[in-house]
């Protein structure tokens, strides 16, 4: 079994901030057309391990749909870019990531 994605947000000042993780299988390649591109990236599924300070962040980032800048990586596979939060449950920690722009993609090191 593949490991879980962690997700980071990374705030203006290059500072981490742990969102949690999600299973290897939320992380899926959309065949439909993003506005920039002709695929984007979805992340869905619910989130564990989430720190209490970030659940307002990630409520507030799924009403306004604004951009969040992620790092979602399992260690064999990174992401980086911006993604909105369609969607946010601060209950069952359920998330929709998709991405929101051009998500740099690259494999661990060997």
């Amino acid at each position: 079994m593949a490991p879980a994605f962690k997700i980071d947000r990374i705030d203006d000042d290059a500072h981490r901030h742990p969102l949690g993780a999600v299973s290897a299988y939320a992380v899926r390649h959309s065949a439909m057309p993003h506005m920039a591109e002709g695929r984007g990236l979805v992340v869905m599924g619910e989130l564990s391990e989430t720190p209490e300070g970030e659940e307002a962040t990630l409520t507030q980032a799924s009403t306004e749909l604004c951009a969040l800048s992620l790092e979602i990586s399992n260690g064999e596979k990174t992401y980086r870019g911006p993604f909105k939060l369609l969607r946010f449950d601060p209950v069952s920690h359920l998330a929709i990531f998709w991405s929101a722009g051009a998500v740099d993609s690259e494999a661990a090191p060997a």
